[in-house]
């Protein structure tokens, strides 16, 4: 998975566990996070987490 994903990952697991999601369920989220990524083309995916990240910075202040 592309760095610009691992941080969109990191950034979303954070926010998940703030609003209370059991580790069960982010687990679930990681699977799906994962496979979406797997489904898209390099370019494509480290687009999408770097707006990803900016989103969530600016969400996480």
């Amino acid at each position: 998975m592309p760095a610009e994903c691992e941080e969109a990952w990191d950034k979303m697991d954070s926010l998940s566990t703030k609003m209370g999601l059991s580790e069960e369920q982010r687990q679930f989220q990681k699977k799906q996070f994962e496979a979406g990524i797997k489904e898209m083309s390099t370019e494509d995916a480290k687009r999408l987490c770097s707006q990803q990240n900016q989103t969530l910075g600016i969400i996480g202040q």
